[in-house]
């Protein structure tokens, strides 16, 4: 007898052909026994295939094809995967329909898982690769040359800056302190570019420059010019400080005046870090105690296990002795496989001080039977409708014709 195996082509557009084969298969095998009342677990209707089991229904398919088929369903939420077998050897999955899928296959629409991606090739992660690669080396050299104009201008921003401010610095100078000048008067005699004429009208050939010559008594400021620019001074500074005396006293009649800042009284430096370090000291003494009555040898303590500890210290508070005493204890799978190490203490603080403070230790077998527990109970009523409807129609067909 030749058997036939079936898809549904919207499904088989979508995710393709293998996945379409092994959903249609699994329908099949989900329908059979919710006839017979049969695989059912958390209120849900379930089908099981080992892997040798599913190479001799699908023997045109590899390995590699129908666990293909299989993560395609699962990732886009059609199915769901799941281990009820008691015997932690025998690793046969349970399959069902999700709530989402069984809606679909009430409306006959499946519109709604069009818009989730298709898993990326292996060629298409090559060519990501390949243009990541050429994307960090472009903008390498982008940031080299940007880098590069960057200095360039900045340079030649600093010299024009530069030379503003000492041209501004000499103008201020020339403005804030300027030269008295007067009539420059000469005498009869010529004066040479090698020679200087002395007060009393005498050669000193000792000086060879025009500017070193001294100058006359005729072109030096006359004292009432001084006396006049020393006035000046004098009323400038008199100014200013009338005029901050006069600030002082707006500032008093306003009650302006600053008072002293009351500093709160805190706990002196030494005192916290003391507290913390016999903190420290404590949690390491209850860890290493129970680690010791549990495994019959000490812990290995490093620097980065000094940290941990410390890091553990400041999020749990004064506590944290008697948690990491309760964490070597806790009979968690995880905890156990990992040896009750300080990292695992310090990554998983919150649940910890969540069970020790609750006074019950979580398994992860308590976390799969409260998600159990909280899954949705309508989806075998969902499909109890949805099997009937279909029966139904076939019924009718049957009679019609």
């Amino acid at each position: 007898m030749l058997e036939n195996h079936h898809f549904n082509v919207e499904i088989a557009k979508l995710l393709g052909i293998h996945a379409a084969v092994i959903l249609d298969q699994f329908l099949y095998w989900i329908k059979r026994n919710h006839a017979n009342n049969d695989c059912i677990h958390n209120n849900r209707v379930w089908c099981s295939a080992s892997n040798s089991a599913l190479q001799e229904i699908f023997p045109y398919f590899t390995k590699d094809k129908i666990e293909y088929g299989i993560k395609k369903l699962k990732n886009n939420n059609i199915i769901l995967v799941d281990f009820f077998s008691k015997n932690s050897f025998n690793r046969t999955r349970f399959f069902s329909l999700t709530d989402e899928f069984i809606k679909c296959l009430e409306n006959k629409d499946f519109s709604a898982f069009r818009k989730i991606p298709k898993s990326i090739s292996e060629n298409s992660e090559m060519e990501i690769g390949k243009l990541q690669n050429q994307i960090s080396e472009n903008s390498e050299m982008e940031i080299g040359k940007l880098q590069n104009q960057i200095s360039e201008n900045s340079e030649m921003e600093i010299g024009k800056l530069q030379n503003q401010i000492s041209e501004n610095s000499e103008m201020l100078c020339t403005t804030v302190y300027p030269t008295v000048t007067s009539p420059t008067v000469f005498s009869d005699k010529h004066i040479s570019s090698d020679e200087e004429i002395c007060t009393h009208g005498e050669k000193s050939p000792c000086v060879s420059s025009v500017s070193s010559a001294i100058v006359p008594d005729e072109i030096l400021p006359s004292e009432n010019q001084e006396q006049a620019f020393v006035n000046r001074q004098m009323e400038n500074h008199s100014l200013i400080t009338k005029h901050k005396q006069a600030q002082d006293e707006v500032i008093e009649s306003d009650n302006f005046a600053l008072q002293p800042v009351e500093q709160k009284a805190q706990q002196p430096k030494s005192d916290v870090l003391d507290k913390q370090a016999t903190l420290r000291a404590s949690t390491w003494q209850h860890y290493e105690q129970a680690y010791i009555e549990r495994y019959s040898i000490r812990p290995l303590r490093n620097k980065k296990v000094n940290s941990q500890v410390k890091a553990f210290v400041e999020l749990v508070g004064e506590d944290a002795p008697k948690i990491a005493y309760f964490y070597v204890f806790h009979n968690n799978a995880w905890y156990i496989r990992k040896g009750h190490d300080i990292g695992t203490l310090l990554s998983d603080a919150q649940a910890i001080a969540r069970d020790f403070y609750r006074g019950q230790q979580t398994t992860a077998k308590d976390a799969q039977q409260i998600e159990k527990q909280q899954s949705s109970v309508s989806q075998r009523q969902r499909l109890s409708e949805y099997f009937d409807n279909k029966e139904k129609q076939e019924q009718e067909q049957q009679n019609a014709a």
